[in-house]
Protein backbone atom coordinates (compact mmCIF):
# COMPACT_ATOMS: atom_id res chain seq x y z
CA UNK A 1 0.00 0.00 0.00
CA UNK A 2 1.09 3.06 -0.99
CA UNK A 3 2.38 5.92 2.06
CA UNK A 4 -1.03 8.24 1.65
CA UNK A 5 -3.48 5.41 0.78
CA UNK A 6 -2.23 4.22 4.27
CA UNK A 7 -2.25 7.29 6.27
CA UNK A 8 -5.75 8.24 4.58
CA UNK A 9 -7.37 4.39 6.11
CA UNK A 10 -5.40 5.34 9.39
CA UNK A 11 -7.43 8.71 9.48
CA UNK A 12 -10.48 7.02 8.78
CA UNK A 13 -10.40 4.05 11.10
CA UNK A 14 -9.40 6.33 13.86
CA UNK A 15 -12.17 8.84 13.34
CA UNK A 16 -14.73 5.95 13.22
CA UNK A 17 -13.68 4.94 16.31
CA UNK A 18 -15.87 6.71 18.80
CA UNK A 19 -16.90 9.08 16.53
CA UNK A 20 -13.46 11.57 17.09
CA UNK A 21 -13.75 14.52 14.80
CA UNK A 22 -9.81 14.78 14.12
CA UNK A 23 -8.76 16.99 11.18
CA UNK A 24 -5.21 15.96 10.96
CA UNK A 25 -3.14 13.17 11.47
CA UNK A 26 0.88 12.62 12.37
CA UNK A 27 2.68 10.23 10.28
CA UNK A 28 5.55 8.57 12.44
CA UNK A 29 6.94 7.09 9.53
CA UNK A 30 7.06 10.28 6.89
CA UNK A 31 7.85 12.78 10.11
CA UNK A 32 4.92 14.71 8.51
CA UNK A 33 1.19 15.84 9.73
CA UNK A 34 -1.79 15.66 7.13
CA UNK A 35 -4.74 17.41 6.32
CA UNK A 36 -7.80 16.18 5.81
CA UNK A 37 -11.52 16.62 5.36
CA UNK A 38 -13.86 14.07 6.57
CA UNK A 39 -17.95 13.67 6.06
CA UNK A 40 -19.19 10.77 6.88
CA UNK A 41 -22.35 9.65 7.94
CA UNK A 42 -23.82 5.92 9.31
CA UNK A 43 -23.37 4.25 5.35
CA UNK A 44 -20.72 6.39 3.52
CA UNK A 45 -17.54 8.22 3.89
CA UNK A 46 -15.36 10.85 1.89
CA UNK A 47 -12.42 12.12 2.68
CA UNK A 48 -10.51 14.59 1.21
CA UNK A 49 -6.92 14.30 1.62
CA UNK A 50 -4.42 17.69 1.28
CA UNK A 51 -1.81 16.01 1.27
CA UNK A 52 -2.36 14.05 -2.63
CA UNK A 53 -5.05 16.56 -3.58
CA UNK A 54 -7.75 13.72 -3.76
CA UNK A 55 -10.18 11.80 -2.64
CA UNK A 56 -11.03 8.32 -0.94
CA UNK A 57 -14.76 7.29 -0.70
CA UNK A 58 -17.38 4.95 -0.12
CA UNK A 59 -19.43 2.73 1.88
CA UNK A 60 -17.49 1.32 5.17
CA UNK A 61 -17.24 -2.14 3.63
CA UNK A 62 -15.58 -1.06 0.11
CA UNK A 63 -13.53 2.45 -0.02
CA UNK A 64 -12.14 3.58 -3.52
CA UNK A 65 -8.64 5.40 -3.51
CA UNK A 66 -9.25 8.05 -6.41
CA UNK A 67 -5.15 8.79 -6.57
CA UNK A 68 -4.29 5.65 -7.25
CA UNK A 69 -7.77 4.18 -8.77
CA UNK A 70 -7.57 1.58 -6.58
CA UNK A 71 -10.37 -0.23 -4.16
CA UNK A 72 -9.62 -0.86 -0.23
CA UNK A 73 -11.46 -3.75 1.25
CA UNK A 74 -11.85 -2.87 5.03
CA UNK A 75 -13.68 -4.40 8.16
CA UNK A 76 -13.48 -2.61 11.22
CA UNK A 77 -14.54 -4.41 14.34
CA UNK A 78 -14.70 -2.08 17.39
CA UNK A 79 -10.49 -1.17 18.28
CA UNK A 80 -9.09 -3.17 15.44
CA UNK A 81 -9.68 -3.76 11.47
CA UNK A 82 -8.21 -5.54 8.48
CA UNK A 83 -8.96 -5.43 5.03
CA UNK A 84 -7.17 -5.88 1.34
CA UNK A 85 -5.47 -3.42 -0.59
CA UNK A 86 -6.32 -4.11 -4.78
CA UNK A 87 -3.15 -1.85 -6.03
CA UNK A 88 -0.93 -4.21 -3.79
CA UNK A 89 -2.62 -7.41 -3.58
CA UNK A 90 -1.80 -7.33 -0.41
CA UNK A 91 -3.52 -7.59 3.16
CA UNK A 92 -3.26 -5.38 6.30
CA UNK A 93 -4.83 -5.42 9.71
CA UNK A 94 -4.65 -2.43 12.50
CA UNK A 95 -5.74 -1.32 16.49
CA UNK A 96 -6.91 1.83 17.27
CA UNK A 97 -5.82 3.25 20.84
CA UNK A 98 -8.00 6.25 21.19
CA UNK A 99 -6.33 8.63 19.06
CA UNK A 100 -3.31 6.38 18.12
CA UNK A 101 -3.68 3.96 14.89
CA UNK A 102 -1.31 1.47 14.06
CA UNK A 103 -1.42 -0.90 10.80
CA UNK A 104 0.49 -3.93 9.88
CA UNK A 105 0.86 -3.72 6.02
CA UNK A 106 2.26 -7.02 4.59
CA UNK A 107 3.25 -5.84 0.89
CA UNK A 108 6.33 -4.16 3.34
CA UNK A 109 6.27 -6.46 6.40
CA UNK A 110 6.12 -3.49 8.94
CA UNK A 111 4.27 -1.58 11.50
CA UNK A 112 3.24 1.97 10.64
CA UNK A 113 1.85 4.71 13.36
CA UNK A 114 0.35 7.49 13.50
CA UNK A 115 -1.46 9.51 15.54
CA UNK A 116 -4.68 11.82 14.80
CA UNK A 117 -5.84 15.36 16.25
Amino acid sequence: MTDGKRAALAFICGNMYKNLVGTRLYDYNRNKYIPYNLQRNSLEVNLYDFDRCSYVSGNYRQLYDYKTNSYIQLNINNTSFNGYDFLSNTIFNGIINNNMVSIFDYEHMKYFNYVIY
